[in-house]
């Protein structure tokens, strides 16, 4: 921070190292610096929402995911935090609705695919799933990060991709 103090991504960057470490309150400070910086900046917003949802404090990240949003309505992370925060105040619908609109603007992120499957699961919808549990075993093959073990072993019973 002494060679660029006011450089708004210097800040998200500390204050995800912050985060890394157990650091919360002052990955929020890091975070809100940032923010202050260059107000348009929805990574920070988002990640700021992350930071108060390992604190516990799920209003305030629900206000920073939407700030987000609100600055790009395109920004698939915050659309994948915002389906882990409708999981947190058990709205699933919400929650997968999310995790498709991510999926839509960038299938590659990590995960995503293991979250709308598992949030398929919660809600017994199992239209399409054959087809994405499908989609999934390719990714898994290709070595991409599509989903979490536990989760994995609830949709395949197949060895190859255990």
């Amino acid at each position: 921070l002494i060679i660029k103090p006011a450089n708004f991504e210097t800040h998200n960057n500390l204050a995800k190292i912050f985060s890394d470490h157990g650091r919360l309150e002052d990955a929020v400070h890091s975070f809100k610096s940032s923010i202050d910086i260059n107000p348009d900046f929805e990574e920070a917003h988002n990640n700021l929402g992350i930071a108060y949802l390992m604190l516990g404090r799920l209003d305030d990240a629900f206000k920073s995911n939407q700030i987000a949003l609100s600055l790009n309505s395109n920004f698939a992370e915050g659309y994948v935090f915002q389906g882990r925060l409708f999981s947190e105040f058990d709205e699933p619908e919400k929650a997968l609705k999310s995790f498709e609109i991510a999926n839509v603007i960038n299938p590659k992120l990590e995960f995503n695919l293991g979250s709308i499957l598992n949030m398929k699961m919660d809600l017994c919808d199992w239209g399409e799933i054959e087809n994405q549990v499908l989609e999934l075993s390719s990714k898994i093959i290709n070595n991409e990060k599509s989903i979490r073990p536990m989760l994995l072993m609830a949709l395949s019973d197949d060895p190859s991709l255990q």
